[in-house]
């Protein structure tokens, strides 16, 4: 009689930050990420000056945004109590963090706030929240999602119907590239695809 020992292991965990690159084309393809989920990582780090003045005007944009809501008394979430771990049917644990999550009747604002300039990940990133909060957070569930991505000048929203089923396709699609055991070819990113529609800008 055969016996088999089943062991658990640990799965893969993934970023939404690092995901939303990937997705965007900032990765120019999944090779590189693939690469540093099957092998060992080698890690880099933006110097402490960069590092520090990154943080603190991200806390200033936290800060004033979360004043904002506080003179509309709106109920806001913020940044831990947004955890959340969302398992792909691939086995990757897909991990994210909002800054703000807003808390309105039926509706639910996803806000992230921004140093810097735009980049399509950027968007990706708030649409990724946008799509698994709901499944991670059932209170969530029959609310209307929306996003909103807070600069220091500007703001951008991104419209619920962003998050349809096609987009759910693309996010499978990658993760499953990166979830593969074999190497992956080349492939376009969902930005040079055009597979980003329905932001718009608005100042804050």
């Amino acid at each position: 009689m055969q016996i088999f020992m089943h062991t658990r292991q640990r799965p893969s965990q993934l970023t939404v930050t690092r995901l939303s690159e990937i997705m965007s084309g900032d990765e120019t393809s999944v090779r590189g990420p693939w690469s540093t989920r099957h092998q060992p990582e080698s890690e880099h780090f933006p110097d402490d000056h960069q590092r520090t003045s990154e943080t603190l005007e991200h806390s200033r944009l936290l800060s004033r945004t979360l004043a904002f809501l506080a003179e509309r008394r709106a109920e806001a979430r913020v940044e831990h109590r947004n955890s959340f771990r969302y398992r792909h049917a691939s086995g990757i644990v897909i991990a994210g963090r909002p800054d703000i999550v807003v808390l309105e009747a039926m509706v639910v604002v996803v806000i992230d706030c921004k140093t810097g300039c735009f980049r399509p990940a950027h968007r990706l990133q708030v649409q990724i929240y946008m799509y698994t909060l709901p499944i991670c957070f059932p209170e969530l569930a029959m609310q209307l999602i929306h996003g909103q991505i807070i600069y220091p000048d500007h703001d951008v929203a991104i419209h619920p119907s962003t998050i349809d089923s096609g987009f759910g396709r693309q996010l499978d699609h990658f993760v499953e590239l990166l979830a593969s055991k074999s190497q992956p070819p080349v492939c376009p990113s969902v930005a040079s695809t055009n597979a980003l529609p329905g932001s718009a800008e608005h100042s804050f």
